[in-house]
């Protein structure tokens, strides 16, 4: 029974994912019997863990996550965003005013 619960694919965010244990064949290294790495994998997009000699510490790979942190606009983002609506509307405004006298209303 795992210490820490399996948390769904952060990818995907698919509940199917699975422990690999990988013989690694290495021609360096012929005595090697058993399991020498894990990981786990989803099985829906694939994304896997880091592979470690020990099933927890993959498990604990598996189930960390990076803090993205959100983007912060500053006064210069607001600054361009303004000036942006500014000028989409004098530029409508001025196709409005090319297009009236061709638009006529009964």
């Amino acid at each position: 029974m795992a210490l820490h619960p399996l948390k769904p694919c952060p990818f995907c965010g698919s509940q199917d994912i699975r422990r690999a244990d990988n013989i690694l064949t290495d021609k360096d290294c012929p005595n090697i019997t058993g399991p020498t790495e894990y990981y786990f994998f989803c099985n829906q997009c694939h994304a896997s863990s880091k592979r470690c000699p020990a099933p927890e510490a993959s498990l604990l790979f598996w189930n960390e996550r990076t803090k993205v942190p959100k983007p912060r606009l500053d006064w210069l983002d607001y600054l361009f965003f303004a000036t942006y609506i500014i000028l989409a509307s004098f530029i409508l405004w001025q196709v409005l005013d090319a297009v009236r006298p061709m638009i006529s209303f009964h």
